[in-house]
């Protein structure tokens, strides 16, 4: 018999997994709001129901965690000719809470700079965009590492990446 499991307004936003392999026995542990923990098999579980947050509070934080200048790091990385395929491209991703000019520079390793990738203006929202190895004259640069940095809504962000040949 399935259990439908519907918790109102207890729930920490912590749910904790606990399998044991060699007895097949799964469990989830669920840590309410009150400090008492709940312990469920997996397989009684037919449902799980989270209902929006009540506290205001709740939904600010939220919303100061989706709306924060982010930049995610390079994939793949290594990028390039490798033993196992030829990515030649990488790709950068971003994201922005607000219009605002934005611009990607990539660095080799001693600091000079090697490509302006981009310089615009772009609205709020997650941007991807491919570095293909290349200076700013189109010429393929040698293997090594370099570092892109995203600057955008007065903050800078910088990351590593590897070209490989």
């Amino acid at each position: 018999m399935k259990v439908l499991l519907n918790m109102k307004y207890s729930i920490v936003l912590l749910l904790v997994f606990n399998f044991v392999q060699y007895g097949q026995t799964y469990q989830m542990n669920i840590n309410l709001k009150s400090g008492s923990k709940v312990s469920i098999p997996i397989e009684e579980i037919q449902k799980l129901t989270f209902e929006t947050p009540i506290g205001i509070k709740d939904l600010q934080n939220l919303q100061t965690i989706i709306e924060t200048f982010r930049v995610s790091q390079n994939y793949p990385n290594p990028f390039g000719k490798t033993t196992h395929s030829d990515n030649s491209n990488t790709t950068i991703s971003y994201q922005i809470s607000k219009p605002t000019q934005v611009k990607i520079l990539i660095y080799d390793i001693q600091g000079s700079l090697v490509k302006e990738l981009y310089d615009n203006f772009q609205d709020k929202g997650e941007y991807k965009i491919q570095w293909d190895g290349t200076n700013q004259h189109n010429q393929k640069l040698s293997s090594g590492i370099y570092i892109y940095t995203v600057m955008a809504e007065n903050k800078t962000i910088s990351k590593q990446m590897i070209l490989l040949k």
